[in-house]
């Protein structure tokens, strides 16, 4: 959340709807009913589930290491860890199953 946002709200207690909560990056997503909410979490769960483990971990990793970095060491080290990447055998059984035109068998 901007910084701005989060003092306003901080200092008014002002009560915000779910809408406003995602607008502001509070949330990612809302939904109206448990239901939906149970399949919203279903849904995503499956996404993680069914993606190349190392490449999520690369990624959040990398997200996190580069929040407060300046652009140029961000780019610099983002190099490095997508070099590093590019050697797992995620990427080998992406590229692989890209090419045979088949959905990965992620290990």
């Amino acid at each position: 959340m901007p910084a701005r946002q989060a003092l306003e709200l901080f200092m008014t207690g002002r009560v915000f709807t779910a809408a406003e909560a995602v607008d502001l990056g509070v949330v990612t997503r809302v939904v109206g009913t448990v239901e939906e909410l149970d399949e919203a979490v279903n849904d995503y769960v499956e996404t993680l589930v069914n993606a190349p483990a190392t490449a999520l971990a690369f990624g959040r990793d990398a997200f996190y290491r580069v929040q407060d970095m300046g652009f140029d060491d961000a780019v610099a080290y983002l190099q490095g860890a997508l070099t590093a990447a590019t050697m797992t055998e995620d990427v080998k059984e992406g590229v692989t199953a890209f090419l045979e035109k088949r959905d990965p068998d992620w290990q």
